[in-house]
């Protein structure tokens, strides 16, 4: 008897799709799942070939001829990365990568570039741009993320685009000879979420933020990472989205001088943004020792209280959320440092005491909140998880984690928590 035929009278369809479905997340499974019984094929293949990453134009060969060779295949796309060959030439990789961007019609997330291989929009083969453009404009896309390309062209934003999440990080934009700022209608575009982080000219993006019609000014949520001139572009976008913003997130990284203040745009009045409702402040934090982490944590904690202080606005905000990332180095005095030392240093701070008195003073509601988070960070760029802050920590030791850093965090802000506003969490996949 066949496996197939094993597995059909005894196990219904619904119930192996749910258990395929289960280990979504594990290829190795999935391979297993795909060779064992045609029960199971087209439902493991559904999370095998959700996600392709294509960082060479080998790659972008290779899975063009994998699924021509089934057609099917292509339905079960939605997300690609292309990360470091923008910047190579050739005619097959052009064609192989627009091929993929026209198959791949399910497309719902999409990622372009990376912080590694920086790239000029005008090194892309022509017909990748075209794809692209196209790509951008698919029904279907939510997410679309742009990483250090140069040149990328202001026509942009008068694409027909409905995006949940628009990433916008080190990039540079230039004029188009088909799209007259000045007269373009750039009402079709809309984003939920903005991220941007800036580390050159943002003459034209400013530009783009003040027309009357930017997308800019309709966007409920803004990310900003405090790098180069993004605390230029914050400001703009606040004031684009005033009557629309609800959320302001902020990751901060430490500078090479260890350094972890806040941006000037943290002084903006926020009392004049009627649907303003949560503040995110996202701290990445290095951990290559013991007193390195602990002057760092130090200067956080001070800084956020410093802060509170001087904008009162802030803290009218009815959400506030504080997240510390710890961020482990690839040294060995960093290796020695496991979770709960981390837990230690950060709860021994001693100006917990002085944000727990700003912050159980403000006036509150009942939808006020202050969520005080430990998050674990996911390494470079969402393709794998780094160090001792790995999310991919079994269930069980994030909750031992979490439930110490609740009895910690409780300890050190009483006053807050007695006022019931005080919210702990461990998130395991920053």
């Amino acid at each position: 008897m066949s496996k197939q035929s094993d597995l059909s009278p005894r196990i219904p369809q619904e119930l192996l799709n749910k258990i395929v479905d289960d280990l979504h997340d594990d290829s190795k499974a999935l391979g297993c799942c795909a060779l064992t019984s045609r029960l199971l094929l087209e439902r493991s293949q559904t999370h095998i070939f959700s996600s392709i990453i294509i960082s060479s134009s080998r790659d972008a060969a290779c899975h063009r001829s994998r699924m021509d060779a089934n057609p099917r295949l292509w339905g079960y796309v939605r997300r690609l990365m292309f990360l470091t060959f923008f910047h190579m030439h050739g005619g097959g990789n052009g064609t192989d990568v627009s091929h993929i961007l026209r198959k791949a019609t399910s497309l719902r997330t999409l990622h372009v570039g990376n912080s590694i291989a920086h790239a000029s929009w005008y090194t892309i083969p022509e017909d990748t741009r075209i794809a692209l453009f196209n790509a951008f404009r698919s029904p279907s896309l939510t997410d679309l993320h742009i990483f250090y390309l140069s040149s990328l062209p202001a026509s942009i934003f008068g694409l027909k685009m409905h995006l949940n999440h628009f990433s916008l990080r080190g990039l540079t934009f230039c004029d188009d000879d088909s799209f007259d700022l000045g007269s373009a209608d750039l009402s079709e575009m809309s984003v939920h979420t903005l991220e941007i982080s800036s580390n050159d000219s943002i003459d034209l993006l400013l530009s783009i933020i003040a027309h009357p019609n930017s997308f800019s000014s309709r966007i409920k949520k803004l990310i900003l990472h405090n790098l180069g001139n993004t605390t230029s572009l914050a400001i703009a976008v606040i004031k684009s989205a005033t009557y629309s913003l609800e959320t302001i997130q902020l990751l901060q990284y430490p500078s090479h001088e260890g350094n972890m203040d806040l941006p000037g745009w943290a002084e903006y009045d926020f009392n004049v943004m009627p649907y303003l409702r949560r503040l995110e402040l996202h701290f990445m934090i290095e951990v290559s020792s013991r007193e390195t982490f602990h002057q760092s944590v130090t200067s956080v904690v001070h800084k956020i209280a410093d802060y509170f202080t001087a904008n009162p606005s802030m803290l009218q905000i009815k959400q506030i959320n504080v997240r510390l990332v710890p961020w482990w180095l690839h040294t060995k005095s960093s290796r020695s440092l496991g979770w709960h030392h981390v837990l230690d240093i950060v709860c021994m701070i001693s100006d917990w005491s002085m944000l727990d008195l700003i912050l159980a003073a403000r006036t509150t509601s009942p939808e006020s909140s202050v969520a005080v988070e430990l998050g674990m960070y996911k390494g470079y760029e969402g393709l794998e998880y780094d160090g001792l802050g790995s999310a991919a920590m079994g269930q069980e030791e994030i909750h031992v984690v979490k439930h110490a850093w609740e009895e910690k965090i409780h300890a050190q802000m009483p006053l807050t928590s007695r006022g019931g506003i005080l919210i702990t969490d461990v998130i395991p996949d920053e």
